[in-house]
C-alpha cells in the first residue's frame, strides 16, 4: 500500500510546479464534493473521530490525568489527520487524472 505524505509524493502531481500542483488538487477535491461524494468526506471524518476518541482513551489509561487526555488528543488527532489525507487522495485520484487527461488534450 502506497502512502501519500504530501501532495509531492501523488504521482500524477508529482512533475508539477508547486502551483500547480495545489490548484489542481483544490480544483479536483471542490469537484469531488461537489458531485456529493459522501464517502469523500462521510468515512474520513468517522474515522479520524474514532482515532481521537482510542488516542484519548488510550492516554488517559497510559497516563492519568489531563496530561494523558491531551497527549492521546495530540496522537489520536495526528494518526486521524493521516489516514483522513490517505483516503482523501484515493478519492480524488480519478478525479485528477480526468483533470489531466482532459487538459492534456486541448494543449
Amino acid at each position: 500500500m502506497k502512502l501519500y505524505w504530501s501532495y509531492n509524493s501523488i504521482p500524477e502531481l508529482a512533475d508539477l510546479p508547486k502551483n500547480n500542483r495545489r490548484k489542481i488538487w483544490q480544483d479536483c477535491r471542490d469537484r469531488m464534493t461537489s458531485r456529493r461524494n459522501w464517502r469523500g468526506y462521510t468515512y474520513p471524518m468517522v474515522i479520524r473521530a474514532a482515532c481521537v476518541l482510542a488516542g484519548m482513551a488510550l492516554g488517559e489509561f497510559f497516563f492519568y490525568g489531563p496530561i494523558g487526555l491531551i497527549l492521546g488528543l495530540m496522537i489520536g488527532g495526528y494518526l486521524g489527520y493521516t489516514v483522513n489525507f490517505q483516503m482523501e487522495v484515493t478519492t480524488v485520484m480519478p478525479y485528477i487524472r480526468e483533470y489531466l487527461s482532459s487538459h492534456e488534450k486541448t494543449n
